[in-house]
């Protein structure tokens, strides 16, 4: 019987490690490299801002920095991944003008959003809970801006499939600037909360610079899109904007509610150990940009054999990656943590709570991206409203305790389930769907 179980496990990996080569860097190695640089400007990022700051103004600053994205990326994200599951479905005559309504209504949902926040702030008072000055949300609302408009030309980027441009220029662009700011700095002063925003301003900004100018050169140029066009665009493409900011929230709102209800020390030691976890997603990270176009067209002419076929080998090629940064985080933490003069005790608890739901989530393979470019908008949107609204309540419910152990505890159990139950219903539509092109 053991005999019998080595020789499964040695057939098992092999065939992993042969998928994981073909899937990976056979055909996507320029999107692993940019990957890699990224996770590593990432975890930088981080740990040089706890580092150089102190945990105090890294806390304030790390939960507004949460804040810029959440309100900067919901529009994005949404039209992004409508843009991956309706470009096959639509003539290519009419492609230009389908990728312009969409970008007029990105910038018209992210004005909103802005004034929404301004609102908020103005009534919850944030600029109490994060000890800012009005320079403080000067330079805040034009990172709010900056970022914006970034990721209007990374979203039309993405959408039509130009994967290695935007993702550099997203990720890398910003944070390497933001790097060599902490760097030259830090060594020289301690730094304020208005020296981090005024370095992500300048950093955003470049982007911006680059961005529409990778757009250019990619070929996509938008037209001016009519109001008709504009609210079109936005009326079928609302369940993709709920979905992609259920998982935005899912990503960034833990910091910002530490931020506002904890105390700012552990809003750094959780939000490092978040991104450490993250890590075990690293393969899909790699598989998910390659393979979503694939996956709305195969779904889009109904090749759900095909489907089914390409997802389960995707998720087990992530598998080695998967492994690979499990054996990275128990060797790598400890440097990471103390680099960033975090407290390893609490921190290594953090990190392990949150690495079982990450787990949990890597396991069930890219879920959320193939249901997503399959059209199955509101079964995410339905499924991540469930989960994220009972995690809320439980925020809600225990505001006046509210601690990191109890963050991360809510955060493992949200991301395990809701890509739990995601998979078993999305894997049975798909199964239904095969069993009636079957009986045709």
């Amino acid at each position: 019987m053991a005999i019998l179980l080595r020789v499964r496990i040695s057939a098992f990996a092999r065939k992993a490690s042969r998928l994981c080569h073909e899937f990976v860097f056979m055909r996507a190695p320029e999107v692993a490299a940019v990957r890699i640089l990224s996770v590593v400007a990432n975890l930088g990022f981080l740990a040089l801002v706890n580092r150089y700051a102190g945990d105090v103004i890294a806390g304030q600053f790390l939960a507004l920095y949460a804040l810029i994205l959440i309100v900067s990326s919901l529009a994005r994200m949404g039209a992004e991944q409508y843009l991956i599951a309706s470009l096959p479905r639509t003539a290519p005559s009419d492609q230009s003008a389908h990728i312009s309504s969409l970008l007029a209504a990105v910038v018209c949902v992210t004005a909103l959003l802005m004034g929404v926040t301004a609102a908020a702030t103005n009534v919850w008072n944030l600029s109490f809970a994060f000890g800012a000055s009005w320079s403080t949300f000067f330079l805040f609302w034009a990172a709010i801006l900056f970022l914006s408009l970034n990721w209007v030309g990374v979203g039309a980027l993405r959408g039509v499939g130009r994967y290695l441009q935007s993702v550099s220029q997203e990720t890398l662009v910003y944070f390497s600037i933001f790097i060599v700011f902490l760097l030259l700095v830090g060594s020289r002063r301690r730094i304020v909360q208005e020296d981090l925003l005024l370095a992500l301003v300048a950093s955003f900004f470049i982007s911006v610079v680059l961005g529409f100018s990778l757009l250019a050169k990619a070929g996509t140029r938008p037209k001016l899109a009519t109001a008709a066009e504009v609210l079109e665009s936005c009326r079928q493409s609302v369940s993709y904007w709920l979905a992609a900011s259920l998982s935005v929230l899912n990503a960034w709102l833990p910091t910002l509610l530490l931020g506002l209800l904890a105390a700012p020390q552990e809003v750094g030691a959780f939000t490092i150990s978040y991104r450490l976890a993250m890590l075990l997603l690293f393969g899909l990270m790699i598989l998910n940009p390659r393979y979503a176009h694939e996956y709305s067209r195969l779904s889009a002419s109904g090749q759900t054999d095909e489907l089914i076929s390409l997802y389960r080998r995707n998720t087990v090629s992530q598998l080695p990656f998967l492994i690979f940064a499990l054996c990275s985080l128990a060797v790598a933490s400890s440097f990471i943590f103390d680099f960033a003069n975090i407290d390893s005790s609490e921190a290594y608890v953090l990190l392990a709570i949150l690495s079982v739901g990450t787990f949990v989530s890597a396991v069930c393979g890219p879920i959320v991206t193939a249901s997503l470019a399959t059209g199955h908008a509101r079964l995410v949107s339905g499924t991540m409203a469930v989960t994220v609204g009972l995690s809320a309540l439980i925020v809600f419910l225990f505001k006046n305790s509210m601690n990191a152990l109890l963050v991360a505890q809510i955060v493992a159990v949200t991301v395990a389930s809701q890509n739990l139950i995601l998979y078993v219903l999305w894997m049975s539509r798909q199964k239904l769907a095969l069993s009636r092109q079957t009986v045709r």
